[in-house]
């Protein structure tokens, strides 16, 4: 019974002694793989003027909007009292239940929904509310870059277009 016990020990021992062999050989045949010298990255970084969409399973190139022109008087407005939107340049002007005033920095526009009805109404109190927000004339709104909407389920009738200013020619 003495030897049967110390053939198993004895079993053990070279079973361990077989696997740690093998995970020697292992860890230093991967040590003297050769590596590669990195390639250098050839990925041209430069921003493309222009973006893909794919709409029904076709792909066009659209050129991207370039950024309007934006007072420094309204930009100065915007930057200290509107709230910046995290890892983005875009600010909330104004926005509660009735509609939401947004500034888009990278293309200097703005967008206004119309999130309540009735649609004129609401869209009279959102023209009101971004004249005094950003402390300028009808006459200066105008000539911003400027666009309304509504969604459907706010106001079904006039959904899907985009409205400019009532007091804009």
């Amino acid at each position: 019974m003495k030897k049967l016990i110390k053939n198993k020990k004895l079993i053990i021992i070279l079973i361990l002694l077989i696997l740690t062999g093998f995970v020697l050989i292992i860890s230093l045949d991967q040590k003297n793989v050769t590596k590669q010298p990195k390639q250098k990255d050839t990925t041209d970084t430069t921003v493309s003027n222009t973006y893909q969409t794919t709409t029904d399973g076709t792909t066009r190139t659209m050129e991207k909007p370039k950024k309007a022109e934006v007072p420094e008087k309204v930009t100065e407005v915007i930057y200290e009292e509107a709230e910046k939107i995290p890892k983005s340049n875009d600010y909330i002007i104004e926005e509660d239940q009735s509609y939401s005033i947004d500034y888009f920095d990278d293309y200097g526009g703005f967008l206004i929904v119309i999130k309540d009805s009735p649609f004129e109404e609401k869209k009279e109190l959102a023209e009101k509310a971004f004249l005094e927000n950003l402390e300028i004339t009808e006459e200066e709104a105008c000539k911003l870059k400027v666009e309304i909407t509504t969604p459907m389920y706010a106001n079904p009738d006039e959904a899907g277009r985009v409205y400019s200013f009532s007091f804009c020619e």
